[in-house]
């Protein structure tokens, strides 16, 4: 059977609910928009104090039941990648972040980073749906930075990706030239799926439901993605922040349901834990994976797809360490039962990425997957007449039928580490995983041209 982590019992899942539901009803969660507020109390909410809304159990339960168990994305080719329905989980990297490592050290991206990357993986199979988060580039003035950055991804990459916008008119540009480029309506055949971060501790903030309006506008599907702090904006301990990441995902989902019934949603969460020291946040540790884990346990649970953060460094060079940490977090993320794992990539306590890196972490990531796809009995009757058929003393380097089974879904075969044998042992990972990333990024994109001169057209009507 397959190797699967599980944290909670059905009797703490329950707890987990009970608690949740007696902090929604009765603390409530800010919702910092004065006409959201307006509609929650026409559609079964009531008023608490200020702009605070509580949530009954039962507008909880019958607002999530709407949301779809399994959806698609698609790429802007019509390929189809299914999220959810017991599918393979979706793989989702990094593009760029506010620092790019090289060979020479870390600096800020240039636009080309964002091109190159996605030309990456677009050619690197095992990446489904990369996240482009908006930051500034130092080629390219403010303004035009989400704009000039989205079309850098479009020209490069026909793979859905994940839109992590930090303002309604970020979110604006992005859909539209998004809507250009997909395969259909983006409520149909989405190409991007858009972050929608609460506030921790309990509240939506007015650009958070602006963007949200925005998105529910396209009818495009949405990852709900609280991100608390233990110790800093949720409680310390691990199950103090459980519950705060399980109270923030079904208070926006129970949100996003009653604005738009039907919306394809993800339960996510980038939970972290902070140092006492320095009051600083950090991307690594244990209590960062038991809090999402447990968190899309808790997700599941309600019968909603999951996604788990399952890479993450923090440091952005290539040491000990950065394997270590990134394995710390892979290992755990892949035998979870999640629908997309996201994180691929991150280095430098969330602040930094790379191309190697990312093919790094898919190379790691791969190991950890082989582990968790476990033993399996069903071929044992295979296995048995092979025992027969070679018999005692006998090998199975010239038994044909042996042969034919050395296949990655029985074996893994590194294709960065080096093994005993390897042609190149001389080299270091890195170097192989630099020369992986050259070769990938020479090859020419196959984006659609026709549909890129309408983006161009388009991108000359923001201000």
């Amino acid at each position: 059977m397959p190797a699967k982590l599980s944290l909670l019992t059905e009797d703490e899942k329950q707890m987990i609910h009970e608690y949740t539901m007696k902090l929604l009803s009765e603390t409530g969660v800010d919702i910092c928009k004065a006409e959201i507020r307006d509609f929650l109390l026409q559609n079964g909410a009531t008023a608490g104090e200020g702009e605070r809304i509580l949530f009954n159990e039962d507008l909880i339960m019958a607002a999530i039941s709407k949301a779809p168990k399994s959806f698609s994305l698609y790429g802007s080719d019509g390929k189809e990648y299914p999220l959810g329905g017991g599918a393979r989980p979706l793989i989702s990297t990094c593009i760029v972040d506010p620092y790019i490592n090289t060979p020479e050290g870390n600096r800020p991206p240039e636009l080309n980073d964002c091109a190159r990357v996605s030309r990456i993986i677009q050619n690197e199979a095992y990446i489904d749906c990369p996240y482009k988060m908006d930051l500034k580039y130092t080629d390219v003035s403010e303004a035009d930075c989400v704009a000039r950055s989205q079309y850098a991804l479009f020209s490069n990459m026909t793979k859905p990706s994940i839109a992590g916008p930090m303002a309604k008119r970020d979110i604006e540009i992005i859909l539209k030239m998004a809507q250009v480029m997909a395969a259909g309506p983006l409520s149909e055949k989405p190409n991007v799926i858009t972050l929608i971060s609460p506030s921790s501790p309990l509240a939506l903030h007015r650009d958070c439901l602006e963007m949200l309006e925005t998105v529910l506008s396209y009818g495009a599907p949405v990852i709900s993605l609280p991100c608390p702090m233990n110790g800093l904006t949720s409680p310390v301990s691990v199950i103090g922040t459980v519950l705060t990441i399980n109270a923030e995902n079904l208070a926006l989902i129970t949100l996003i349901q009653l604005l738009r019934p039907g919306t394809k949603t993800v339960y996510h969460a980038v939970a972290m834990p902070a140092d006492a020291r320095t009051l600083d946040a950090r991307m690594t540790g244990p209590e960062k994976m038991l809090d999402n884990i447990a968190g899309a346990e808790m997700g599941r649970w309600y019968g909603l797809p999951v996604g788990v953060p399952i890479s993450s460094t923090d440091v952005g060079i290539f040491d000990v360490q950065n394997g270590a940490e990134s394995m710390s977090q892979l290992f755990p993320g892949a035998l979870t039962d999640a629908d997309i794992f996201t994180g691929i990539g991150s280095n430098t306590n969330a602040c930094g990425t790379s191309a190697e890196q990312i093919l790094l972490d898919c190379e790691m990531l791969k190991f950890a997957m082989r582990f968790a796809r476990g033993v399996g009995c069903e071929g044992i009757q295979k296995g048995y007449e092979a025992l027969v058929r070679v018999g005692p003393g006998g090998s199975y380097v010239d038994d044909e039928e042996s042969l034919d089974d050395f296949s990655e879904e029985d074996i893994y075969y590194p294709g960065l580490f080096s093994w005993s044998g390897h042609k190149d042992m001389e080299k270091t990972a890195y170097q192989r995983a630099l020369e992986k990333a050259d070769r990938l990024a020479s090859i020419p994109s196959v984006a659609d041209q026709e549909k890129l001169a309408i983006l161009a057209e388009l991108m000359k009507t923001f201000d």
